[in-house]
């Protein structure tokens, strides 16, 4: 079978080259790519050198907008709500002293303050503890040495 056959058209017959694997992936190809800009161009940029068409001038629109607003607002005064009944004097100062220590402990703010400062307390007393065992253990150390302990007594103690 040969690549070359018959076609009639137009009442003639023509004789045309069968395109072979690769023309037709590359005609493929082409008329996909043609297609494709086609459809994203607008039509003066697909022919270079053609002239845009001639387009009608454009159209006058006329907008007639317009907003209203309209607000109603009436207030109405409500008798304030009766005042609270003030609490009653505690009976004795143990009874204040512990609803004070409830009221004061049911504030998250006033909890974490408190607990703070009892951390702070501790910090320090410990610290104050820590410095009056090594001044005891430095004054044990000397205590027992011949050297330091005969220093000490002939040298007086230095002004502060």
């Amino acid at each position: 079978a040969s690549s070359a056959e018959h076609v009639k058209r137009d009442g003639t017959l023509q004789q045309f080259k069968a395109p072979s694997a690769d023309d037709g992936l590359r005609s493929l190809i082409r008329r996909e790519v043609t297609q494709t800009l086609a459809a994203s161009l607008p039509p003066q940029q697909l022919a270079p050198g053609a002239f845009p068409a001639q387009q009608p001038p454009p159209m006058q629109v006329i907008i007639r907008n317009s907003t209203s607003s309209r607000t109603e607002q009436q207030t109405v005064n409500a008798p304030p709500p009766p005042a609270p009944e003030p609490p009653r004097p505690p009976e004795n100062g143990w009874d204040g002293l512990r609803r004070f220590c409830a009221e004061w402990w049911s504030s998250p703010s006033n909890r974490i303050f408190t607990l703070s400062m009892v951390g702070v307390a501790l910090y320090i007393i410990q610290g104050r503890e820590q410095h009056r065992w090594r001044m005891s253990e430095m004054q044990r150390r000397i205590d027992r040495n011949p050297f330091l302990r005969v220093v000490v007594q002939l040298l007086p103690p230095a002004p502060r």
